[in-house]
C-alpha cells in the first residue's frame, strides 16, 4: 500500500528534531536471589520535529499536510540528516540494491547480498536501512564491510521485528518510516511579516506490537 510522504523540502527542514528508539522492557526478579532478567517486549521509533519562523509560503504546505493527518492516518517520513549512508552503500525505494539472503532471520543481524564487492565501509555505524516491504527502519550498530561476492552481514541496534522474506530488497537511502501524528501544535505571530512556528510528534505505526 502506498503512503503519502511528509513534505520535506530543503526550504522547510525542521530546526530541531529528536529521532529516538523507544524500547519497552519487562523485568523479572527471582524470588530466591533477587537476580533480575530483562527482555524487550517491543519498540517503536518516536520522532519530534520543530519548525520555527517559517513564512507563510513555506509553512502552508506543511501545516495543510499535518492537519490532514490529525485523525490518526498513516504517512511516511525520512530522517532529514541521515537520509544517505556515510558508507558507500546506495539503494533507494525506486532503485534498491541489497537483498536479504535467507528467510526467517531474527535477532540483531541480517545476512544480505547484492552489494558492491569488497567495500571496507559499506555501512558506517549510525547509518539507517529499511526493508522494502515491511518499511521497518533499523540503525546500523557498527561499521560493515562487503566481501568479494557482495555479501554483508548487517548488525542492528534494534532487534528485527518482522522477519523479512528471502530476496527482499534492503533500502538505504531516504528510508521511509511509516508513522502517525501523535501531537501537533501550530503557533503564529500576527504582526506582519507573519511567521509560523509549530511542532509535531510522530510515532512509528506498527500493525503488531
Amino acid at each position: 500500500m502506498p503512503y503519502e510522504a511528509l513534505p520535506q523540502a530543503a526550504t522547510y527542514l525542521p530546526e530541531g528534531m529528536m529521532w529516538d528508539w523507544e524500547s519497552h522492557v519487562q523485568t523479572f526478579s527471582s524470588p530466591l536471589n533477587n537476580n533480575a532478567k530483562r527482555r524487550q517486549l517491543w519498540g517503536v521509533w518516536r520522532v519530534d520535529m520543530n519548525w520555527n519562523g517559517l513564512d507563510q509560503d513555506d509553512a502552508a504546505p506543511l501545516m495543510a499536510f499535518l492537519n490532514k493527518y490529525k485523525d490518526g492516518g498513516v504517512f511516511t517520513i525520512y530522517h532529514p540528516t541521515k537520509h544517505t549512508p556515510r558508507g558507500t552503500a546506495r539503494g533507494t525505494v525506486g532503485s534498491p540494491v541489497g537483498r536479504v539472503n535467507g528467510a526467517s532471520q531474527s535477532g540483531r543481524s541480517l545476512v544480505t547480498d547484492g552489494w558492491a564487492i569488497n567495500q571496507s565501509a559499506l555501512f558506517r555505524a549510525g547509518d539507517l536501512v529499511s526493508m522494502l516491504n515491511t518499511m521497518e527502519v533499523y540503525e546500523i550498530s557498527e561499521d560493515i564491510a562487503s566481501n568479494g561476492s557482495g555479501q554483508a552481514t548487517l548488525k542492528f541496534s534494534q532487534p528485527i521485528r518482522t522477519s523479512p522474506a528471502d530476496n527482499e530488497y534492503v533500502v538505504c537511502e531516504y528510508c521511509p518510516l511509516r508513522v502517525f501524528l501523535a501531537e501537533y501544535a501550530p503557533n503564529a505571530t500576527v504582526a506582519p511579516p507573519s511567521r509560523w512556528s509549530f511542532s509535531a510528534r510522530m510515532i512509528e505505526d506498527q500493525a503488531v506490537l
